[in-house]
């Protein structure tokens, strides 16, 4: 039993979680697929210099 207790207690993020069993953190929920990225368009063109100089 000591031999256990060490190991706990090198591995549990918590020293009142000694018990036999490591890592007694909650299980986390898996995380949601996120949806892909919309392609963004491309920018518009920019005016031309020919027409600035009128």
């Amino acid at each position: 039993m000591e031999h256990t207790k060490n190991a706990e207690l090198s591995v549990e993020q918590n020293y009142n979680h000694i018990d036999g069993l490591n890592n007694n953190l909650p299980i986390q929920p898996p995380e949601r697929e996120k949806p892909l990225d919309k392609v963004k368009e491309p920018p518009r063109p920019k005016r031309s210099r020919e027409r600035e100089d009128r």
